[in-house]
């Protein structure tokens, strides 16, 4: 699955820049839950996998959020 690859990769970069400076409670419990997220995959049906995807682009547009407020 390239698209899926492709997508952890840009998670993963948005995740370091988050993750390098400081952040509060409810941020570090939000940087926990996407980095679960990214780890689980998108399952073997199709339900599972639109899921998936979906919580991974909020997960994306959070980390955009965050990436631009901390720039």
């Amino acid at each position: 699955m390239a698209l899926e690859q492709e997508l952890l990769l840009i998670i993963a970069d948005l995740y370091a820049a988050v993750a390098e400076h400081p952040l509060g409670p409810r941020e570090q419990s939000s940087l926990t839950a996407i980095r679960y997220q990214t780890a689980v995959g998108l399952g073997a049906g199709l339900v599972s996998a639109h899921q998936q995807v979906r919580a991974l682009a909020r997960n994306c547009l959070w980390l955009l959020e965050q990436r631009e407020a901390r720039s």
